[in-house]
């Protein structure tokens, strides 16, 4: 279950240095995430598409989430399917854009039973 993500450690490394990110290894099962809080809290995960380490590729999700007194509010999507880790860097860069951008007013009340992820 390791294999595909220890191909892109040093990757996703470089990336949170870079960006003073933390790097979380195998929150759920084997994934990776990267995390930062301004208030918001911030994730983008990274989760394998399949099994084989040396032609694997990766799918690239975010989600924000902000309490508000009992409430949860949040926001999710996923970036992209299908990328090869000669994308992965672009495709962090997009996924950290994109989720920089979103503010408490674009949070939503969770839902009981979840929410949808949609294509961004």
């Amino acid at each position: 279950m390791e294999a595909p993500y220890i191909r892109i450690d040093p990757v996703l490394a470089a990336f949170a240095r870079r960006h003073a990110l933390v790097l979380q290894e195998n929150y759920r099962d084997a994934d990776r995430s990267l995390r930062w809080d301004d208030g918001i809290s911030r994730t983008i995960w990274i989760a394998s598409m399949d099994t084989y380490g040396a032609s694997g590729t990766y799918q690239v999700a975010i989600a924000a989430y902000h309490d508000r007194g009992t409430e949860r509010h949040v926001k999710h999507g996923i970036v992209a399917d299908d990328v090869a880790i000669d994308a992965l860097t672009d495709t962090l860069e997009r996924a950290r854009r994109i989720l920089a951008s979103w503010s408490e007013s674009d949070l939503h009340p969770a839902r009981p039973g979840g929410e949808i992820s949609e294509k961004l």
